[in-house]
């Protein structure tokens, strides 16, 4: 790795770029054998991380932001994988062996492929726009506050295991707890890749919906509540179809005399149709 003879004189700040080497197997290239992260300055001279320091917005070991900016990668064979950010950068106290990397800089007309990252400086409404994304081989995602304030949210995943969320909260006893408030509805869908409805939930103020893509539906409202679904099985052990079936086997089993106290009439004159409701009640609430 080459020794910088830099000396700091009239120049405060500078451009250099963070640099990522695959390991290079090329024993003609310069960087034969290299791999890892460095620091490459406006001399193209590559500088250990160890004598880098990046500017925070807080202060403190233990408090801030793991934000690295997007390095330069570099294949194998010494190409060009993926362009780096631009990097503004000094020298602490003129050391030229102890640098700090302010910011990644752009220009606003320029700079940015996507075009959630486009700034549209003749509109002053698109000017209040506050916009977040990362964008990789493995995923995209976007925070937008479009200045209006409302807030829009997206993340996607582009290979296998990708496009996950994760949040835990760990309290101390009894506690631990999550609240979510809201005074308007909320919709919360479960879609495939074609966006084809799998179940939703939505919440409302004259009605609660639950549906999946069986088409069965749950609805509480003022009246009370609708199910409908082809099949229904309330209980566990003891279900309402085994108390029903049981009900209807006693009555198909008395025995009642008639009116002259002649012999008993059993079984009932319309025992088939007690054994079709049997059967319905079996298909309607027992099946799993």
């Amino acid at each position: 790795m080459k020794k910088s003879n830099l000396v700091v004189a009239d120049k405060v700040l500078f451009t250099g770029k963070l640099v990522f080497f695959r390991e290079q197997k090329k024993e003609d290239l310069p960087f034969y054998g290299m791999k890892g992260t460095y620091f490459r300055d406006m001399n193209g001279v590559l500088h250990d991380l160890l004598k880098v320091s990046f500017s925070s917005r807080e202060f403190g070991s233990e408090d801030g932001e793991l934000i690295l900016p997007k390095p330069e990668i570099i294949d194998g064979n010494g190409t060009i994988e993926e362009s780096g950010n631009p990097l503004l950068y000094s020298y602490i106290n003129g050391n030229p062996d102890d640098i700090v990397i302010i910011s990644s800089i752009y220009n606003i007309k320029l700079s940015h492929v996507d075009k959630q990252l486009r700034m549209g400086t003749d509109d002053i409404e698109a000017m209040r726009k506050r916009t977040t994304v990362r964008n990789s081989k493995s995923r995209y995602y976007i925070v937008n506050e479009n200045g209006k304030g409302d807030l829009f949210v997206y993340l996607k995943g582009k290979g296998t295991g990708t496009g996950n969320i994760a949040l835990k909260i760990m309290g101390t006893e009894n506690n631990g707890n999550l609240k979510l408030e809201l005074n308007g509805k909320l919709l919360l869908k479960q879609i495939d890749n074609e966006g084809n409805l799998i179940s939703k939930i939505y919440l409302g103020d004259e009605k609660t919906v639950i549906e999946d893509k069986y088409q069965n539906r749950i609805e509480l409202n003022g009246d009370g509540a609708i199910i409908e679904t082809a099949t229904l099985r309330l209980g566990k052990t003891e279900t309402v179809a085994k108390i029903m079936k049981d009900l209807i086997t006693e009555i198909r089993a008395m025995s009642q005399g008639t009116a002259a106290g002649g012999p008993t009439i059993s079984p009932p004159f319309n025992d088939a149709k007690f054994a079709a409701i049997v059967s319905r009640i079996s298909n309607f609430m027992e099946k799993q």
